[in-house]
């Protein structure tokens, strides 16, 4: 049985097919929708320490930083907002 790849509850239900012949699948729990074979892209906490510090502590530009690890802008500054909550060096 299909699991949502959100909430990882078991209520699925079809919703649909892609245009490529793939299954929509609608998760009654959480409303979100995916298909089969979609799973989420998750980076290892390490790379994105690794990322973070070289953007905040070596003050280099966040495109720079984004280009140099093959990320998006908006993914780095997501990941530096949530480590400025954490990081103690970070609190001014």
């Amino acid at each position: 049985m299909t699991t949502c790849i959100f909430c990882e509850e078991g209520t699925v239900v079809k919703n649909g097919q892609l245009s490529s012949g793939g299954q929509r699948y609608k998760c009654k729990s959480c409303d979100k929708q995916f298909h089969s074979g979609g799973t989420r892209k998750s980076y290892d906490p390490s790379f994105k320490e690794t990322v973070v510090q070289d953007y905040l502590h070596d003050k280099t530009s966040a495109r720079k930083v984004a280009s140099k690890y093959h990320i998006s802008t908006s993914t780095l500054l997501q990941w530096s907002k949530q480590h400025k909550t954490c990081c103690e060096k970070c609190k001014l």
